[in-house]
């Protein structure tokens, strides 16, 4: 598939979630509990100026422009009509440092060229549907300045509890599908071809032009996002598998997760 089709099968896919996806965000308390997470280690980095890659409908960006007012957010997506509900979630809270704009990384839009940030940030794999990732780095420096920062977080491509339950359910096939390049995205009947990657993977593809700070791994053993739904049938252990997953964060176990964080840092010239 060429990289312009593919772009648009993303589009689409995503132009068909919008009507439902901040409902469906919103009453997922494992998701929310991630963006949680996820914003407070965004909170952490210095930044006056910050771009947002894959938004969705823009609660992110609407809770960055609400909360810090003083400060410049964009935000870029490739699915126009994730575009059309974020800029009019924007405009009925009647903000107006935050703008957004529809396209891929590959071919930015006019408006994003030339503009540099402090910061990059990334939630729920917005970069696994990048066509090939090694070459959008290059853009990637462009848009941050020297020392800037980016808060990136991949869906992982080694999942260990996800093999294990598809194992014991007898799907072989299922269960090694992100180990083989065959993982198809999380909906059954809606299929979107993703790229995983590994943790050292992240780091090839990101040096010498990145240096990785820190990084942390979610839904180890806590539930994933999409097992919302069955996860309150174990509520009395939640709270322990969330501290058992912090205390994994030391081990190799902390990229057998869902999803990894990673903080990268651009090099100074």
């Amino acid at each position: 598939m060429k990289p312009q089709a593919y772009d648009q099968k993303v589009a689409n896919y995503y132009d068909e979630e919008a009507p439902f996806y901040l409902q469906r965000s919103r009453q997922n308390f494992i998701l929310s509990k991630l963006r949680k997470q996820f914003r407070t280690y965004t909170e952490n980095q210095p930044f006056e100026q910050a771009l947002e890659i894959g938004f969705g409908p823009g609660e992110d960006l609407l809770y960055f422009a609400q909360r810090y007012p003083e400060r410049q957010f964009y935000g870029l997506d490739v699915s126009p009509e994730m575009t059309r509900q974020a800029h009019l979630n924007l405009q009925e809270a009647g903000l107006t440092n935050a703008e957004v704009y529809s396209g891929s990384l590959r071919a930015l839009p006019k408006a994003l060229v030339g503009k540099q940030f402090d910061l990059v940030y990334v939630y729920f794999g917005g970069l696994n549907t990048s066509y090939h990732l090694e070459q959008d780095i290059p853009t990637l420096e462009k848009l941050l300045k020297p020392g800037g920062r980016i808060v990136l977080t991949m869906v992982n491509r080694f999942y260990l509890m996800d093999a294990v339950v598809k194992l014991l359910k007898g799907n072989l096939r299922e269960a090694l599908a992100r180990w083989q390049n065959r993982w198809q995205g999380y909906a059954l009947y809606r299929q979107l071809p993703s790229h995983l990657y590994s943790s050292k993977q992240i780091k090839d593809i990101f040096a010498p032009s990145f240096a990785m700070k820190s990084r942390r791994g979610f839904s180890i053993f806590y539930p994933p996002w999409y097992a919302a739904g069955k996860a309150g049938k174990i509520a009395p252990l939640l709270p322990w598998l969330w501290r058992l997953d912090q205390g994994l964060q030391k081990t190799p176990l902390w990229n057998l997760g869902e999803y990894s964080l990673y903080e990268l840092e651009k090099q100074k010239s």
